[in-house]
């Protein structure tokens, strides 16, 4: 996958059980063509010096490079944490994920070998460390729902100056041929927030404030509900997060602004926010 052909000391790489009759601690690093490496026995767990206890066949999993000497690798089980392990599993499953995709636009426009080469090259590198685990897990995450967003981030490093004109065609069919692939489900948030009317006609002004409210007009949807008065709720469903945040505070301006206008006739009225913004579903990507 990578354009490096051995990783660097205390470099994280992900393997599987080897099927050579050597020991049960071989394995073959799947980002690296299968290279071949040794987990040593002291480098497993303080009770288990036995990878087959652990890991099941086929499994693919996290293990630092240790040692790289007479052209074997020395890796290390029992460097990362329990903890950990989740989140490079994502990290892993989210670069494998990339990596397939790039190669399915790739044979199904043609391209040539060096245009695939230069396309994985510029987008696929490890730099996932022990000393650094939790920040540089993050990157590859970001960075598959960021292509999958934006794929002419793929093509950001473009140091092509010759035959320029070819390489953007190529590279837009690359960018429309993953778009018309993606589905994206949006992010389903809500927010409450307090609603009180002190007047002898307290009912009717509050009907009549949450139907001004309904019928803002505003180039987004919504939608309020009564939860249990005076408690209220909105729901805002869009696949921008902070273009989501930005239309509560246009919602909640307006709210003020209706409320104000019955201020002004001396009607004591009052709106206050009661929880930060809550979402309900997280934004899923779909590559299909």
């Amino acid at each position: 996958m990578y354009s490096a052909k051995v990783p660097e000391i205390h470099e994280i790489v992900f393997v599987k059980l080897s099927d050579n009759n050597l020991g049960d601690n071989y394995v073959n690093l799947v980002e690296y063509d299968d290279l071949e490496g040794l987990v040593l026995c002291t480098e497993i767990t303080k009770w288990k010096s036995n990878l087959k206890s652990l890991v099941k066949r086929d499994e693919v999993f996290p293990v630092v490079v240790i040692g790289n000497a007479n052209g074997g690798l020395d890796l290390s089980y029992s460097k990362i944490r329990n903890n950990n392990r989740d989140l490079l599993k994502e990290c892993y499953e989210s670069q494998k994920k990339l990596y397939n995709i790039i190669s399915d636009i790739c044979e199904e426009l043609k391209v040539s070998d060096d245009f695939k080469q230069y396309v994985m090259t510029n987008n696929f590198d490890p730099n996932i460390y022990i000393e650094s685990i939790n920040q540089e897990c993050n990157l590859p995450l970001q960075n598959y729902n960021n292509i999958l967003q934006n794929p002419s981030k793929l093509f950001e490093r473009n140091n092509n100056k010759d035959n320029q004109d070819n390489f953007n065609n190529i590279a837009n069919d690359f960018c429309n041929l993953i778009m018309s692939k993606i589905i994206i489900k949006p992010y389903y948030t809500e927010k409450d927030f307090k609603l009180t009317v002190f007047d002898n006609n307290s009912l009717t002004i509050l009907k009549q404030i949450l139907h001004d409210v309904k019928n803002i007009k505003l180039d987004f949807n919504f939608d309020i509900m009564c939860k249990s008065s005076p408690i209220y709720q909105i729901k805002i469903i869009d696949a921008d997060l902070d273009k989501i945040k930005e239309n509560y505070d246009i919602i909640f301006s307006q709210i003020n602004n209706i409320i104000n206008n019955y201020k002004t006739n001396n009607i004591n009225v009052n709106c206050e926010i009661i929880d930060n913004l809550t979402i309900i579903k997280q934004k899923e990507i779909y590559y299909h």
